[in-house]
């Protein structure tokens, strides 16, 4: 009389494939994850550069312009004023940083929020642009440049998903004073 089953070499025969193919698998939707995050990351930069884009030529128009908007995740609402920010460079970099918390929108590549540095002069963006590849992966961050009251300044978007020196944006964008 037969016993009709699997030997152990055939149980273990499967085994074995099902591991290389899901390790393979594993491997495959990884890369496919990495790609999408890059994508999102990217569609974020540019989501960012127009719309510091927009709001300064906005408040080049009308310097009485106000926008109230949503500024954190929690609900917290602020205002935003043209007035303000043509005194203070630095409120349009708040504005879209808060405008875009208030939207959920995250660094894809990492759980960080935005890594803000209001640089004085271009020797200050130089340093904070040296900074390690692992300390701005991922993150959209904009910079100040004011070189003097009678020149204008940049605000520098920077979105980062490697170390290597092509792996990154950047958009500047002039305002004037």
């Amino acid at each position: 009389m037969f016993k009709k089953g699997f030997t152990l070499i055939e149980l273990l025969v499967v085994v074995a494939i099902l591991g290389v193919l899901a390790a393979i698998g594993i491997v495959s939707f990884g890369g496919y994850l990495t790609s999408s995050k890059k994508t999102a990351l990217n569609a974020n930069h540019v989501n960012v550069c127009k719309f510091i884009e927009s709001t300064v030529m906005r408040c080049n128009l009308d310097s009485s312009y106000n926008n109230e908007y949503v500024s954190s995740e929690f609900g917290a609402k602020s205002t935003f004023r043209c007035s303000q920010a043509i005194s203070n460079s630095g409120e349009y970099v708040t504005y879209a940083q808060q405008y875009f918390e208030g939207l959920g929108l995250k660094n894809t590549l990492t759980n960080n929020g935005w890594l803000v540095n209001k640089a004085n002069s271009a020797s200050e963006y130089s340093s904070w642009s040296s900074k390690s590849s692992a300390d701005l992966l991922g993150i959209v961050y904009a910079l100040i440049d004011v070189a003097n009251d009678t020149e204008p300044f940049d605000i520098k978007v920077q979105t980062q998903w490697g170390s290597n020196a092509e792996d990154f944006h950047v958009c500047e964008i002039k305002v004037k004073l």
